[in-house]
């Protein structure tokens, strides 16, 4: 028996209508074509023609590099992020003496 690599039956069988694109007809008679003959029909790889080279911004290179053998020694891959800001809390003093006399109210 002939090698087979996909559906062969097309058609009104399949409920398909007999009207096809011309180049998709003739693209799917030479699949059918190479079928018949034993032909190896496994889609090829086809890749990508997007240009795959990285082009990365050198201290941003030499940044992720340093995280690769942070992360290939075993470490954590990102450092322990703090805040910078003031944690220190402040209240507005008007504020606060309104507070003061919503607590007093309350009592």
């Amino acid at each position: 028996p002939p090698h087979r690599c996909g559906p062969v039956e097309r058609g009104r069988a399949s409920g398909g209508s007999n009207k096809m694109d011309p180049v998709l007809a003739a693209r799917f008679a030479k699949q059918q074509a190479k079928e018949q003959q034993g032909d190896d029909c496994a889609v090829a790889e086809i890749g990508s023609a997007a240009d795959t080279k990285k082009n990365l911004d050198p201290v941003l290179a030499q940044r992720w590099a340093k995280q690769k053998a942070r992360e290939s020694a075993g470490e954590g891959a990102v450092e322990e992020i703090g805040s910078r800001a003031d944690t220190r809390t402040q209240i507005d003093p008007a504020l606060a003496k309104r507070w003061d006399k919503l607590q007093a109210g309350d009592s």
